[in-house]
């Protein structure tokens, strides 16, 4: 199994709630954000000073995946082709450029 894994926003959420299957998914793993999910999760509505620590602490624990001007480039190019929201278009072009797995929503639901 690859020790590597790209999550989306939805899935550090369930983390941070504590639920048992996404967190033993993500154990003993290099877990990847995108700069986007950093930013998704910072302004959540309503966070408090325990929220913001919470999300400190786990993003401390991930490598957050930057911006770049190439990165923006992949994302045009796949969201044209594949017809998919901004947020979804940057998925693709960021498992090739971390060389890891992506998890979404739908797997661990599944699971």
């Amino acid at each position: 199994m690859n020790d590597s894994l790209l999550v989306d926003t939805n899935i550090v959420i369930y983390a941070l709630q504590g639920i048992p299957h996404v967190n033993k998914l993500l154990e003993q793993r290099k877990i990847y954000v995108s700069f986007i999910t950093e930013i998704e999760l910072y302004s959540w509505p309503g966070l408090n000073d325990k929220d913001n620590q919470l999300i400190e602490d786990f993003l401390n624990s991930c490598r957050v995946v930057e911006y770049s001007s190439r990165l923006k480039q992949q994302v045009i190019e796949v969201r044209k082709k594949f017809k998919l929201k901004m947020s979804d278009a940057f998925m693709p072009p960021l498992q090739f450029k971390t060389n890891c797995l992506w998890f979404l929503q739908t797997l661990f639901l599944a699971n």
